[in-house]
């Protein structure tokens, strides 16, 4: 009886450790991607896309005045 007591505590015990290990790997590589994300977006190093800077557009002719003559 007092074995499978210290058997289930001992896998107990694994279990436990095996979920913080799981957790810090999860948090590691949250870390390394957000990380990632903060590089990529602070880096000014990439030259500008053309999408994100189209040309600038010729302003619109004015339209021609409607006032009348026949006054």
């Amino acid at each position: 009886m007092i074995m499978i007591i210290i058997i289930t505590i001992i896998i107990i015990i694994i279990i436990i450790i095996i979920i913080i290990i799981i957790i810090i790997i999860i948090i590691i590589i949250i870390i390394f991607v957000i990380m990632n994300i903060v590089n990529t977006n602070l880096t000014p190093t990439q030259p500008p896309q053309p999408s994100q800077q189209p040309p600038p557009s010729p302003p619109p002719p004015p339209p021609p005045p409607k006032s009348s003559s026949s006054s």
